[in-house]
């Protein structure tokens, strides 16, 4: 099934729940490292954890959308293009969509107050307090997958900040 161009899990039904709930990007930047957020220690989800961009849907929007929007809050930016993506599942739940973007060098980002923008190797990943959502995806990504399904495989715990 196919969404705006966009490939749907065959799971997913039709009407709204073919929509995530939260939509996030992985950005990459040029010297091939990702852009991602450490959360402030006072956030509601995952304090002081190391995740992608992005947040929840409206009701009104399309992932695509809501990525957008949530860029253009969190950042003061908008990629030019979104590419691949991931799809975040738990069982028939859909949680989330991770679209792949770059971040032009030329670029400057203005995150929101409270966060922190930090760009980190691809390498390091596996040791660092990434969430274990986006740590999940992340390696779908960086594997050339889709789809993760966390009924299926369930997060491995990451590592803790000292």
């Amino acid at each position: 099934m196919a969404l705006n161009g966009h490939h749907l899990d065959p799971r997913a039904a039709h009407g709204d729940s073919v929509f995530p709930e939260h939509c996030c990007a992985i950005i990459t930047c040029p010297d091939d490292r990702l852009l991602l957020e450490l959360r402030p220690v006072t956030a509601k989800h995952a304090p002081d954890r190391l995740a992608c961009f992005g947040g929840k849907r409206e009701a009104d929007e399309d992932a695509e959308q809501c990525l957008r929007r949530e860029l253009r809050e969190e950042l003061a930016w908008e990629p030019a293009a979104l590419g691949e993506h991931v799809d975040l599942w738990k069982a028939d739940r859909y949680i989330a969509r991770f679209f792949a973007c770059i971040l032009p060098d030329d670029v400057v980002i203005r995150p929101y107050a409270g966060a922190c923008a930090v760009r980190m190797p691809r390498a390091c990943l596996a040791a660092l307090p990434v969430t274990p959502w986006h740590a999940a995806v992340l390696a779908a990504w960086t594997a050339g997958n889709h789809s993760v399904d966390l009924a299926l495989n369930p997060p491995l715990p990451t590592s803790s900040r000292p």
